[in-house]
């Protein structure tokens, strides 16, 4: 498979039921409150904030707001299969988040929200064209005055270990191995999954356009995002070269 298909698919393929079976039990509810919770302080959200999660995956993050409180929500994703476990384990919740489904390249609203998150290593899958296309959208969808939270993984950081890795872990009956290896001419992370349980074995394979805090700050501001704080982790650790993540909070001008 050539690496420009597989930038154009790759997602498709992955985000499916043995995604949510084998790799969701790694995210666990103490995390993901946590999270929630640093992200709540760090844009000092109120109660009544319209929110966008995109791409919501199963929703981890939009249904835990929705637990604390936050009634306006909306999860925007392509796979019908995270959709339909978001939708379902949201059920009974007093007000629960609006679970869409649409493509992150063409998502267009008429709502005006007030902040916007891309968690989780959720940007990067497409070309340099369409990778901008997401941040206009999701631009545009944002208030004057909006913010926008990009959760990325750090790419100096990336630059200063090995280019490749391996791991294994083991998650809900399932054992994965992860291998990435970074291609850094093109600043392209490409990433390789085995996933077996009874006997059975799956391989996946991804592909993520990684930027650096500079292209990061031009992209952003391209689309009238401005860069107000940054992070080391969606914990609020402080960003630095050795820093896993980087994640970077832009407003909106008015």
């Amino acid at each position: 498979m050539g690496s420009r298909h597989m930038a154009g698919t790759w997602w498709k393929k992955v985000f499916q039921s043995t995604y949510l079976a084998a790799f969701e039990p790694l995210y666990s509810s103490v995390r993901t409150k946590r999270e929630i919770l640093f992200l709540i302080r760090a844009l000092r959200l109120k109660k009544s904030a319209n929110i966008l999660d995109i791409p919501c995956g199963a929703g981890r993050h939009s249904i835990t707001l929705a637990r604390l409180g936050f009634s306006r929500i909306t999860g925007v994703d392509q796979s019908t299969v995270l959709l339909a476990a978001a939708r379902h384990r949201s059920y009974g919740l007093t007000a629960p988040p609006i679970f869409l489904q649409g493509d992150m390249r063409t998502f267009k609203t008429s709502d005006r929200y007030d902040a916007a998150l891309i968690l989780g290593n959720s940007f990067g899958y497409f070309s340099d064209r369409n990778n901008k296309r997401v941040i206009k959208n999701v631009s545009r969808a944002l208030r004057p005055g909006g913010q926008l939270v990009l959760d990325l993984s750090n790419t100096v950081g990336m630059l200063r270990r090995l280019s490749t890795e391996h791991k294994d872990v083991i998650s809900g009956g399932y054992i994965l191995t992860e291998e990435t290896a970074f291609d850094r001419r093109l600043s392209r992370l490409h990433l390789r999954w085995t996933v077996v349980r009874n006997g059975k074995k799956h391989t996946y394979s991804g592909l993520f356009r990684l930027y650096t805090f500079p292209e990061t700050k031009q992209l952003l501001e391209s689309e009238n995002l401005k860069i107000c704080r940054t992070y080391g982790s969606l914990t609020g650790a402080a960003y630095n070269i050795n820093a896993p993540r980087l994640v970077v909070v832009a407003r909106k001008a008015p």
